[in-house]
């Protein structure tokens, strides 16, 4: 794998994430994992938008 590849492959999951978490903040789904309900605050956290 090529350095240009690589690079390549790691911005598109890091874009696939701070999409997903977009999502999940405009339309205020719930996640749940192993039965716990994970509260939405998480995702301002978790959010790539939140230091700017």
């Amino acid at each position: 794998m090529t350095i240009r590849t690589f690079c390549t492959l790691a911005a598109a999951i890091f874009a696939l994430s701070a999409l997903l978490q977009l999502i999940w903040i405009v339309m205020h789904w719930s996640v749940t994992l192993n039965g716990v309900d994970v509260p939405f605050w998480v995702s301002w956290i978790a959010s790539p938008w939140r230091a700017r």
